[in-house]
């Protein structure tokens, strides 16, 4: 059975949320996690709330890497003139993260990435 597309942004959020918990060692206390009203989690993940799940898993994962998204859309910018096959080796050849570097094929979530106010 398929969740419900409404509810995606609160699977996404709780996946979110469970991940942090696996995460934290069992000597820290586990973080608190921040409540959000349903308007704002319905903003928070209204730019990706239609992509493909696969596709939001790559976001996740590329998420964990700013500095790299950064560097990624700089590169990419740089490289405006590679297209299909040429783009995809010359992009295989960065240190980036798989995730980052899977992001590249979609100018769409790349551009939707924060430019500035990162902390990586």
């Amino acid at each position: 059975m398929h969740p419900n597309p409404r509810e995606r942004p609160f699977l996404v959020s709780n996946a979110v949320i469970v991940c942090l918990t696996i995460a934290t060692p069992a000597s820290q206390p586990a973080p608190q996690a921040v409540q959000q009203s349903p308007a704002q989690l319905r903003e928070l993940v209204a730019p990706i709330a239609l992509y493909p799940d696969p596709l939001i898993g790559q976001i996740l994962a590329a998420a964990t890497y700013p500095s790299e998204v950064m560097e990624a859309n700089q590169w990419m910018q740089q490289h405006q003139g590679l297209t299909g096959d040429v783009l995809a080796k010359e992009v295989d050849k960065q240190p980036w993260d798989p995730g980052v570097r899977a992001i590249t094929e979609f100018p769409a979530v790349r551009t939707n990435e924060p430019e500035s106010g990162l902390d990586g």
